[in-house]
């Protein structure tokens, strides 16, 4: 029965194009959201990385400064951009600690777009993806909404006069061939040596800017 009725339809099926073009790898949208989690987790890597530093720093405001709480030899101070947060926070003190100070909320949010201090962290096809800062107010009064990440990369005082601090990028490799992207991490790594009090001081970075929007192709 089942093959009658295919060779009664199959008088007017009609043949679909099917190209190279057409397999799910050349889908564009696909491969944005996968350089996208490549960033993420080349994001994570660093952060998993480095991580042990950052508790010898403090956060200020006001403007938005970082100050050493103990010393630092040449090279040994390393500040990473941590992603942003989207899972729920687990330990409401600690959200509260993050509230009292929105600029201790800042985390890096990866896209296609950019802001004034976006840095760019590689290119997919004919995009270029960004990490910029994202600062997140205080929660509002009973709300569980997603914790913030603390990134003190972004609060790092900025000036021409005697930087102490260097801007530079490490490659996370991800894939081999054709399928293989390669995302440039932004890292601040002290210059000279950094006694307890004394505040990291990077040259600001050139703005960037996207490359135009492309229609995405979505079939």
């Amino acid at each position: 029965m089942l093959l009658e009725n295919y060779k009664l339809t199959s008088r007017v099926q009609e043949q679909l194009p099917f190209t190279k073009e057409h397999l799910p790898p050349a889908h564009e949208g696909w491969a944005m959201d996968a350089f996208k989690g490549a960033c993420n987790m080349a994001l994570r890597l660093q952060a998993l990385k480095y991580q042990a530093n950052i508790l010898h720093l403090e956060i200020l405001q006001d403007p938005p400064a970082v100050r050493c709480k103990r010393a630092f030899k040449v090279g040994e101070l390393v500040r990473l951009v941590l992603p942003q947060s989207s899972a729920p926070p687990s330990d409401d003190a600690a959200q509260q600690r993050c509230a009292e100070h929105e600029v201790a909320r800042i985390s890096g949010h990866v896209s296609t777009g950019c802001v004034a201090e976006s840095i760019s962290l590689g290119k997919v096809g004919l995009y270029e993806f960004f990490v910029g800062p994202q600062f997140a107010g205080p929660p509002a009064e009973g709300s569980r909404g997603p914790d913030a990440f603390v990134s003190p990369f972004w609060a790092v005082a900025k000036s021409d006069s005697e930087p102490n601090m260097e801007l530079r990028k490490e490659t996370a490799t991800f894939g081999t061939g054709v399928n293989k992207v390669q995302v440039g991490v932004p890292q601040m790594h002290n210059t000279c040596a950094l006694s307890a009090g004394d505040f990291p001081v990077v040259k600001p970075w050139p703005r960037l800017q996207p490359r135009p929007a492309k229609k995405l192709r979505t079939a």
